[in-house]
């Protein structure tokens, strides 16, 4: 019960990081993409003949793709003296003097975090910025200055 309401407390304090669409990005395009892919090879090929096989192709490089570029996406959370990192199968607390550096590719709402130390999830995270309805400039993504500010203030009060 004690630990219960102490996990509680944990999360009013905790700021997201990542994406709330992360989920999507991981599982549910690329499993999308396969089933497509797996429905429509035969009717492309009975439809189109060896030219559908270009399609069919063409198709299964980008599932590939997607299946490559987004499923290393973590969800990401912090507060004032871990990061909380989850891939939706495990969850790791990782100290904030772990992180080495902070790569931010705000244009294409990217984010990665390199750890001095070796983690559940590797040397480096990757995670899907929420994106803002207009950009604005090529300044960081205001969640990654956020972080670079918790941050800051962590490493002044070891």
């Amino acid at each position: 019960m004690l630990f219960s309401k102490m996990n509680q407390i944990n999360e009013k304090y905790k700021t997201q990081l990542s994406s709330k669409s992360t989920f999507m990005w991981r599982y549910v395009l690329p499993l999308s993409h396969l089933v497509a892919w797996i429905v429509l090879t035969p009717l492309w090929i009975k439809e189109k003949g060896w030219i559908g096989l270009i399609g069919v192709v063409a198709f299964y490089l980008t599932y590939l793709f997607s299946r490559f570029f987004f499923f290393p996406l973590c969800y990401v959370e912090c507060d004032d003296c871990n990061l909380y990192v989850s891939n939706f199968n495990k969850t790791e607390v990782i100290p904030l003097s772990n992180i080495k550096s902070i790569e931010d590719q705000s244009f294409f709402y990217y984010c990665n975090i390199f750890f001095k130390n070796e983690t559940l999830f590797g040397k480096s995270i990757l995670f899907k910025l929420p994106q803002r309805v207009i950009f604005i400039s090529y300044k960081s993504h205001p969640k990654v200055s956020e972080f670079k500010k918790i941050l800051k203030n962590y490493q002044h009060t070891i």
